[in-house]
């Protein structure tokens, strides 16, 4: 019984994470071989379904926050910055009108909670001279 209600209970995480945040979610499958049917092997299978609705509700959380970060700002004013995290990594992509403006969007990433790296991806537009 308490095998089921784990599954029950890591299937319905990943169903909130989907209906949330649009991740799919990786879902512990019943095996087909009776050699891994064991509890452990079951309950292992949970974890990781667990671990990785965790992540991507994690990763949500910190978009959100770098995403405020940047809108808060008053240095960067600019739309075009994108955020996109994954297992904590956050890349910015887009394009910014200066080299000032790029790396303050850096700063105000690798300063918020829950970001291990930033990986910079935003172009810095040319000023036309016509």
């Amino acid at each position: 019984m308490e095998k089921r209600q784990s599954l029950i209970l890591a299937v319905f995480a990943g169903v909130c994470a989907t209906l949330l945040i649009g991740v799919t979610p990786v879902v512990a499958q019943e095996s087909t071989s009776h050699e891994n049917d064991t509890p452990a092997a079951n309950e292992s299978s949970t974890h990781r379904a667990y671990e990785a609705t965790k992540m991507a509700l994690s990763d949500t959380a910190v978009t959100a926050k770098v995403k405020t970060a940047i809108a808060d700002d008053k240095v960067i004013h600019n739309d075009d910055i994108h955020v996109r995290t994954e297992s904590g990594v956050v890349t910015l992509s887009g394009s910014v009108p200066t080299v000032e403006m790029s790396t303050r969007a850096t700063e105000l990433a690798r300063h918020t909670s829950g970001v291990t790296d930033v990986v910079n991806d935003l172009r810095v537009a040319q000023a036309s001279g016509m």
